[in-house]
């Protein structure tokens, strides 16, 4: 309240009324006093008009004018009434009054704007409260000198509580309303988080406050409310006058579960396939994100070296995957990559809280293997040069080796020749290696001398390595033709020579490859039960695969079997005679697996029974042949039994 309502006479103080500058006119007494001006604080003698503006203001409490249309007729009434009594109220007591009663008209009238969103009975209450203030004050010997105090009220806040799961552009805004906003020098909001901290966000009200509305500006990144934001809280004179609550979405929590790769490890300078696992392990539901992934490789981009990858949504416990696909490059050796798979990579979901968004990346570490190559060793042909039998013709077989892996020739027994004669032999050897590893072959001949001991007719190996070649051909890579004599003690010069070229090829497939039976004993015998495994092996992982085994035996039909499982079969060879269309049209224009016997103008012996047999001139074998269909890839691989 203002100050004491002392003195009605100023001591020499300049006023709108003269002749109060020396004494007080009371009226209605009959007699007159003249009092002199004292020289200390006067002391007024007529409280009249204090009763009557008290009465006044009273009468205005029990109306139901306050705030309704005519309230602007009521207070202008009222205002005229302090007028009247203008002579009696000391000069800056009465600019006080009229003061206060002018702001206490116009605060109701601007409440009846379409903004105001209190409605008619706060606003009468307010007003009251002025009014019953402002009665106080003119009653009160003690007050201050400063009028009413005005404290504000708060009836309500649009929207009532901000809702997280709403887009930003629809919870951009938060507004207060209530009355006597503007005198609150103390107005502050704040902002709660879970664990009791806030931060202080007065500085975001607007510009251009009016009484009745405060708004704070939410959007546009000017306030961040995080997952763990619960509420604001509007203050004035240290005390919470209006709480807004924060309702948060149900916690989302995005976390990589699984990074496989394919091929496993993946192979330098070969593209590979990487699939990334994400869960949402929250109860509530994530809106649309991207997934990302890094090769760990120096100077990378994640935008241009992995783009990432959208995922729609994830509802509570879903999962989905995405691919992203990749070349690391060329090496000589294995490279260890920390490769990262993220969730959510642009933060486009607001998780539940710091822990929940620590966890969106997955390291993924994975070893890159040197790029391999496919090195086919084909052997083309044989030219006996002496066969160490000198009472006849010799009866060889050989024997190669391409990094371990073996081939006969012929596939069991033995094939006659003779001293200076050339022998188509048409076999390859194909395996998986890097070109970083060196490729060796091997090849040794005999001769069976039965029932002596067999004539060795010489072995030799030849080294094709990167950048250490023993002579100029042989380097590592492709060649057309090798040609190399192979001599032993049993011979006088070469026992004979042999010709074979090396085939380098870097296409990637994702065929699998066979690269072998498997058996007891290997090859495989003809005519007998023998327990078998069909290898299927990728091409580039040698890693197993998976796939349906289809075995054709001439005289039986089709069996079916599974890759690298155990199986018992007997392979049965079905002999025909040439031109006769036995064997239901198959010969050996059909099947790669057959071997002319006679008309090759060599007398030929092909033994493909467990004890050798020579076959009867003018007759072909149909040998038994098969296909690996494997799970998940494209088309079928023939089998190599290692049968002519």
């Amino acid at each position: 309240m203002l100050g004491v309502l002392g003195s009605s006479c100023r001591v020499l103080r300049p006023t709108k009324r003269p002749w109060k500058k020396c004494f007080v006119v009371i009226p209605f007494i009959t007699l007159l006093f003249i009092v002199g001006c004292p020289t200390g604080p006067a002391t007024d003698i007529s409280d009249a008009w204090r009763k009557t503006l008290a009465n006044d203001i009273d009468g205005l409490l029990r109306g139901g004018d306050i705030a309704s249309a005519n309230w602007r007729t009521v207070g202008k009434n009222f205002q005229g009434q302090v007028d009247d009594l203008a002579s009696q109220i000391p000069d800056d007591i009465e600019a006080i009054i009229k003061g206060d009663l002018n702001q206490t008209i116009i605060r109701a009238e601007a409440t009846a704007t379409k903004q105001y969103m209190c409605g008619v009975d706060f606003t009468r209450d307010r007003v009251k409260s002025d009014l019953t203030e402002m009665k106080n004050y003119i009653l009160s010997r003690d007050a201050g000198d400063d009028g009413i105090k005005r404290t504000p009220h708060i009836c309500q806040s649009n929207p009532t509580s901000i809702d997280m799961t709403l887009p930003p552009e629809k919870r951009n805004v938060l507004e207060f309303y209530g009355y006597n906003f503007d005198t609150a020098d103390q107005l502050r909001v704040l902002l709660e988080e879970q664990d009791g901290s806030t931060q202080d966000l007065s500085n975001k009200f607007n510009d251009a406050p009016d009484h009745y509305t405060r708004t704070l500006n939410l959007g546009g990144g000017k306030v961040a409310i995080s997952r763990t934001a619960t509420r604001f809280r509007l203050l004035w004179g240290g005390e919470e006058r209006k709480s807004v609550a924060i309702v948060q979405p149900e916690p989302v929590d995005l976390v990589v579960k699984d990074v496989t790769f394919t091929p496993n490890p993946p192979q330098a300078g070969r593209d590979v396939k990487v699939t990334v696992l994400v869960r949402n392990n929250g109860t509530g539901e994530a809106g649309k994100f991207r997934v990302g992934w890094q090769s760990g490789e120096t100077g990378e981009d994640v935008e241009t070296i992995a783009k990432p990858q959208p995922i729609p949504g994830l509802k509570a416990g879903e999962e989905a995957s995405v691919e992203f696909h990749h070349t690391f490059a060329t090496s000589t050796r294995e490279i260890p990559y920390d490769t990262v798979a993220t969730a959510d990579i642009s933060n486009e979901v607001d998780e539940a809280g710091p822990q929940a968004e620590a966890n969106n990346a997955k390291p993924a570490p994975t070893i890159v293997l040197p790029r391999l190559a496919n090195a086919t060793v084909t052997f083309t042909d044989v030219t006996v040069d002496n066969d160490t039998d000198p009472h006849g013709n010799g009866e060889m077989w050989l024997d190669f080796q391409v990094n371990g892996r073996s081939l006969r020739w012929p596939n069991t027994g033995t094939i006659k020749v003779d001293d200076g004669q050339t022998y188509p032999i048409n076999r390859a050897i194909t395996i998986p290696l890097t070109d970083q590893q060196p490729l060796v072959i091997s090849a040794r001949g005999t001769d069976d001398d039965d029932p002596f001991d067999d004539d060795p007719m010489g072995s030799r190996e030849w080294r094709f390595e990167r950048g250490r070649p023993v002579e100029p051909s042989w380097e590592w890579g492709s060649h057309q033709q090798h040609e190399y004599g192979i001599r032993s003690n049993e011979c006088d010069s070469y026992c004979f020579t042999l010709r074979y070229s090396i085939k380098i090829t870097y296409e990637p497939s994702d065929q699998p490859k066979v690269l072998g039976v498997q058996a007891i004993p290997y090859p495989p015998p003809l005519r007998q039960p023998v327990t078998v495994v069909i290898r299927a092996l990728d091409q580039y992982t040698q890693q197993p695969v998976d796939g349906e085994v289809s075995i054709f035996n001439p005289g039986t039909g089709v069996s079916t079997f599974r890759t690298n499982t155990e199986f018992t079969f007997t392979f049965t060879p079905k002999r025909v005679n040439v031109g006769d269309g036995g064997g239901g049209g198959t010969g050996c224009a059909a099947s790669r697996a057959c071997s002319r016997t006679a008309g090759d103008g060599e007398d030929q012996q092909s033994d493909v029974e467990p004890a050798s047999t020579e076959l009867e001139p003018a007759a072909e074998v149909i040998y038994p042949s098969g296909t690996v269909r494997a799970t998940g890839y494209e088309g079928t691989t023939p089998i190599d039994f290692g049968f002519p």
